[in-house]
């Protein structure tokens, strides 16, 4: 995947002007010029780091949007606007110029996602759906959701740079990329007021959606599930799902689905042929991260996958 590492501007502005932006450096560089990539079809997760001070400008092509998390310290941008500060997320609409002012080097998550599934968003949350389709907007978000999407995005793309997710089974890219659009929908759902709670109690009891959704997953386990697709099957919004989850069994959606696959995975390692492979049975369940599966499933089971297997 598009990788620079690079310590003059004009290597690294040749990369960004294919995608759309323009940088103009205010002062000698300080660090590296960085960019990192990784395709997973209609959504794009990268790094970037300016070398030193620079006025941005650009806007996402037609059919597109993005988001934006900073890494560096507070104070060191400012982005449409907005002072950058912990918990801020920027949200960017296509054919719509933005501006930015970087005072030093600057380290940014990006998150590139194609028009179709922001269109599913907004059709799962009509009256709710945040921050809307027309115009940016750079806020303060929650937390924990933007920190959990970060850590999402800076650990595939640490995998990428060890074992390019271009070698790696098909199935693994699409676990990653319904993982990456899970966390990015929360995180952007979480910037601003949402009138949710006025909607009242969900129509099912909480009872019925935790077997409706238990019912989906084991339908659908062949699938690369996500949370949305549960929030959809149930009808009901990611926060009251979420809520349920946790009264009824204790763990998350997303922590669900997790054990549900490392159960899985579990069992093919267990029961299955002499002939089999740690490789090809986490292959077969889209796992991407092995570092932090086996670390996982050595919490859940005691044993690393490879012990478990051999036994």
């Amino acid at each position: 995947m598009p990788k620079i590492i690079c310590s003059q501007f004009d290597e690294f502005e040749r990369v960004m002007l294919r995608i759309n932006s323009r940088f103009i450096p205010t002062k000698p560089g300080t660090h590296d010029w960085l960019h990192h990539s990784v395709d997973l079809g209609d959504v794009t997760i990268a790094i970037n780091q300016l070398g030193s001070g620079t006025i941005h400008s650009g806007a996402m092509y037609k059919g597109t949007y993005s988001l934006f998390i900073p890494l560096s310290r507070p104070g060191s941008c400012r982005i449409y606007g907005q002072e950058m500060e912990p918990g801020l997320i920027g949200w960017f609409v296509p054919d719509v110029e933005t501006y930015s002012y970087s005072r030093e080097a600057l380290l940014w998550l990006g998150i590139t996602i194609e028009q179709k599934h922001i269109l599913q968003w907004v059709a799962q949350q009509p009256e709710n759906f945040l921050p809307g389709l027309k115009a940016h907007r750079v806020g303060l978000g929650n937390t924990k959701m933007i920190d959990e999407l970060a850590d999402l995005i800076k650990r595939a793309l640490h995998v990428d740079a060890i074992d390019p997710f271009a070698a790696q089974p098909a199935r693994c890219l699409e676990t990653l990329r319904e993982q990456v659009l899970d966390a990015s929908y929360f995180a952007v759902q979480s910037v601003g007021p949402s009138d949710e709670r006025s909607h009242g109690r969900p129509r099912l009891s909480r009872q019925a959606i935790i077997r409706k959704a238990a019912t989906f997953i084991d339908a659908s386990f062949d699938d690369s599930i996500s949370v949305r697709d549960l929030c959809a099957a149930c009808r009901v919004s990611s926060r009251t799902l979420h809520s349920v989850f946790l009264e009824e069994i204790g763990v998350s959606p997303h922590r669900y689905l997790m054990l549900k696959r490392l159960s899985a995975i579990h069992i093919a390692l267990t029961r299955g042929g002499t002939d089999r492979t740690v490789a090809s049975i986490c292959a077969k369940y889209g796992v991407w991260d092995f570092g932090r599966f086996a670390s996982l499933y050595r919490r859940v089971f005691g044993v690393l996958p490879s012990q478990a297997l051999r036994q």
